[in-house]
């Protein structure tokens, strides 16, 4: 193992220049270090680098600490994490590599840190497999008409089994941008008679074809559709980017979900269109303001499931962003180009 040295662009490894090992520090919001690292992700940073403390430490500890900081050359952090700005990062000259565990980075990045091109990693990847399941999971129950049958006994409706809902066989799911969470969820449908869809400018025909998903414009994904999954990142211009014109475009029956961000629906058209509607439901881990008001709809519409971000990452899933990170960090110090480096060019269209 060996130090970091000189990195001249994001993602580029230094040669190795002695067999000491790096040093490192772990910073977290302390009500997340449990889930992040047990003994056995602790053990692996400290077999690869010169951990500076004993434990995870919090953003406030770190920064009170500026004789710590300065000998830092591997950053770990995460949720609850400071942000890298201008400041914090004078405190860490010797900064070369940082490793984030979450999903975006946009709270975390500065012009500052930008401006010091040193890598960043993010565990963005490990991160879309659960929100993946989650979606996953969703559209099954969705499609079987799963939760609103299930609370209309509750109610105490009839036994009945009603065939009105669109089941798993030869229907078509819709994703609304594919990036790696939506990629994700293609993939997991692979074993369903499922046809998939997608909405999203970036995508060519050529990666489209590859994924075995067909392109189509909006308006078409929602008429189309029999379930409609959100995977588009929050930026300026694709707030409230879904709106009533498009829900009402469902197929009776149909399934709305969203475990991407809240503001890239109207709220208040989707409030509409759920209570004009009740056969179509909505599976929301988001919402906008998030989480909702007191007196929001969204709490207490028979036909929509909230849950509070737990497509994410939760228990036991967050080691697996860390032993994702520990994986590229193994590259970093083998001198071998690093795979999952963020870029800030590409956050204009990410989340």
């Amino acid at each position: 193992m060996s130090p970091i040295t000189q990195l001249a662009h994001p993602g580029e490894v230094a040669p190795i220049v002695d067999n000491r090992k790096p040093t490192c520090l772990v910073i977290i919001a302390p009500d997340h270090a449990p889930f992040f690292y047990g003994e056995e992700e602790w053990n692996a940073l400290a077999a690869r680098t010169e951990l500076l403390s004993e434990r995870p430490l919090s953003g406030e500890e770190a920064i009170s600490n500026p004789s710590l900081l300065e000998r830092v050359e591997i950053l770990f952090t995460g949720w609850g994490g400071p942000a890298l700005d201008a400041r914090l990062l004078a405190c860490m000259p010797r900064l070369r590599a940082v490793f984030f565990a979450g999903g975006t980075v946009k709270g975390l990045a500065t012009e500052a840190f930008w401006a010091r091109e040193v890598p960043l990693v993010s565990a963005a990847p490990a991160n879309a497999r659960p929100v993946a399941e989650y979606t996953v999971a969703a559209l099954i129950f969705g499609l079987k008409g799963f939760m609103p049958q299930a609370s209309a006994l509750r109610a105490g409706g009839s036994w009945d089994q009603s065939r009105a809902w669109p089941g798993c066989y030869r229907v078509t799911v819709g994703l609304v941008s594919f990036g790696a969470i939506a990629r994700e969820v293609r993939r997991m449908l692979e074993s369903f008679s499922i046809s998939v869809i997608v909405f999203d400018p970036y995508l060519s025909e050529e990666q489209a074809q590859i994924h075995r998903v067909t392109k189509v414009g909006l308006d078409e994904l929602f008429e189309l559709a029999d379930a409609v999954s959100i995977h588009t990142p929050w930026l300026e211009q694709t707030e409230k980017m879904i709106r009533k014109e498009h829900l009402l475009r469902l197929p009776r029956h149909a399934t709305f979900i969203n475990s991407a961000r809240g503001a890239v629906v109207d709220e208040a058209d989707l409030v509409d269109v759920l209570r004009s509607r009740p056969e179509m439901h909505a599976f929301l881990d988001v919402t906008y303001p998030d989480p909702p008001a007191a007196d929001s709809p969204l709490l207490s519409l028979p036909n929509v499931f909230l849950t509070p971000h737990v497509a994410g990452s939760i228990g036991p899933e967050c080691k697996r962003m860390v032993n994702f990170l520990i994986a590229e960090l193994d590259r970093l110090l083998a001198n071998q180009p690093l795979k999952h480096t963020i870029l800030k060019e590409t956050l204009a269209t990410s989340a």
